[in-house]
């Protein structure tokens, strides 16, 4: 694929155990190519090296870096490298490897192994700080931490 399409802007990789209490690994990889603000993130998903999909996320953002992030900026849906772009790297990260969540786009009841990421960002004054749940590198939540002040 890198013969094709050449370097991704941003590649995540990361393994989740294939089934509860096995010790064999699903690698996932999901390869981001940015391709500037007038044309839409291409997203590649590959499972065991091998391409599993093709999609695109929003309007990417070119060589800018990330700029002064707020709060509503931050949405369900975003892309892990839409979230890097828009409000850079969070103060903290934690990621739990091998959960077992509902498939999208399956009947109720399938199962697929999963990667959970929570990060926390922490803004000026004036606003509270939010913790953000990634699924799969996509944002599935977005949370005030409740008895937090400006800096938990």
């Amino acid at each position: 694929m890198l013969a094709r399409c050449g370097r991704p802007t941003y590649r995540d990789a990361y393994q989740v155990p294939l089934a509860p209490g096995l010790s064999v690994d699903l690698r996932v990889s999901v390869w981001y190519y940015d391709r500037g603000p007038r044309r839409l993130i291409a997203v590649l998903h590959f499972e065991q090296d091998v391409l599993l999909r093709i999609g695109t996320a929003g309007y990417g953002f070119g060589d800018s870096p990330p700029k002064h992030c707020e709060p509503p900026q931050i949405s369900v849906g975003m892309t892990k490298y839409e979230l890097l772009q828009t409000c850079g790297e969070p103060r903290r990260r934690s990621a739990i490897e091998g959960l077992w969540s509902p498939a999208r786009g399956l009947p109720p009841g399938n199962y697929r192994p999963s990667r959970l990421e929570r990060w926390t960002y922490v803004f000026g004054a004036g606003w509270l700080p939010r913790v953000v749940e990634l699924r799969d590198g996509v944002v599935d939540e977005v949370e005030v931490p409740s008895g937090q002040g400006e800096d938990p």
